[in-house]
C-alpha cells in the first residue's frame, strides 16, 4: 500500500495513516453483527469494490467517547443508504 504524505510538517508520522481510497492489505476480520446478533468473521477481500467503514476502538473502559459510538450506530442506516457501502 502506498501512502500519501499531505502534511508538510516534519514532527508527525500522518504519512502513516490509511487514506480515503487506499486500498487495505486482505486480512480477517472479527465482528459482532447486530443483524444476526452474531460474532462473525470476513474476510477484507469479500468486501472488494465496496467502500467499506471500520470502526473500532482499542478495548472497554479506554478513552473512546462514547458520544462517538451512539453517533455512528445513528448514522450506520443513512450510511449504507449512500449505496455500496458497508459499515463494521
Amino acid at each position: 500500500m502506498e501512502t500519501k504524505n499531505l502534511c508538510s510538517c516534519e514532527h508527525c508520522e500522518c504519512s502513516n495513516f490509511a487514506r480515503i481510497e487506499d486500498q487495505i492489505p486482505n486480512f480477517t476480520l472479527t465482528f459482532y453483527n447486530p443483524e444476526t446478533q452474531e460474532v462473525e468473521q470476513k474476510n477484507v477481500e469479500s468486501f472488494r469494490g465496496k467502500w467499506l467503514v471500520l470502526f473500532f476502538y482499542p478495548a472497554d473502559f479506554t478513552f473512546v467517547c462514547p458520544t462517538e459510538l451512539k453517533d455512528l450506530n445513528q448514522k450506520a442506516e443513512e450510511i449504507k443508504a449512500m449505496g455500496n457501502v458497508e459499515v463494521l
